[in-house]
């Protein structure tokens, strides 16, 4: 369900900032969980917004502005 894809991604999310040894390795759990999620519900920007937010973190801003991008093309109204 979408529910359990965020909740996971979340979880994710929360460990890598909490587990400083193996933060890339959560961050990147979380991001393959987000993509999931972007195969099940394909119009939510606020999705590919999350994703780019982690590129971020990773420091991997070509990805990361290819999901930005995606997440305007989405939704141009989404901030």
């Amino acid at each position: 369900s979408l529910e359990a894809y965020e909740w996971l991604a979340k979880f994710h999310y929360k460990l890598a900032h909490e587990d400083p040894a193996h933060r890339e390795q959560h961050l990147r759990e979380a991001i393959k969980t987000y993509q999931s999620l972007t195969e099940v519900d394909s119009k939510n920007a606020q999705t590919y917004n999350l994703i780019g937010h982690i590129f971020t973190e990773l420091s991997d801003l070509e990805e990361a502005i290819k999901y930005f991008q995606r997440s305007v093309n989405t939704d141009p109204n989404y901030v």
